[in-house]
């Protein structure tokens, strides 16, 4: 009769557990999926990095569409338009001049922490509608820069002559 080592344990037959090929087969799985998480990681810093290109852009539309809402009559609203129609201040005031000029340098300044767009370029659109004294400018700003993915940013107002 053989006699039996008890050091080494005799194992059922109906044991529970994974082969060795359901645990490669299940590895293989997890290793798959895990890839195409991390291939996710730089499409989703692509989209929060034009996202934040596309919100300095709106933060700075806003910014000169509440300079020209703080214009001191409404010639000199006209007069922030890069084409001043009939009606504006002409000569430009020099505040709205200065104003203009802070603003494109602040767009096009791409310098970390600088605020604005690499190849930043805004555009300062009016038109007027009606007859004085009861015009209405529909003042549009447009934000644009390299490497903007989908449309520029636009926001567009209209202000009234008595206001």
């Amino acid at each position: 009769m053989k006699r039996r080592n008890p050091l080494k344990p005799k194992l059922p037959l109906d044991q529970d557990g994974f082969t060795l090929v359901e645990v490669l087969l299940a590895s293989s799985i997890l290793v798959v999926g895990l890839l195409g998480i991390a291939a996710l990681f730089p499409l989703a810093y692509n989209n929060i990095f034009y996202a934040s290109q596309e919100t300095k852009a709106a933060f700075l539309a806003h910014d000169l569409m509440e300079q020209v809402e703080s214009a001191s009559s409404f010639e000199d609203v006209l007069s922030f338009a890069d084409n001043p129609p009939t009606g504006a201040t002409h000569p430009r005031p020099a505040y709205i001049a200065t104003q203009r000029a802070n603003w494109h340098s602040k767009a096009a300044n791409a310098v970390p922490h600088g605020g604005g767009l690499p190849g930043g370029n805004g555009t300062i659109d009016v038109t007027v509608i009606g007859t004085s004294p009861h015009r209405r400018a529909t003042i549009t700003v447009t934000m644009d820069w390299m490497g903007r993915k989908g449309v520029p940013v636009s926001l567009t107002t209209q202000i009234s002559e008595d206001f």
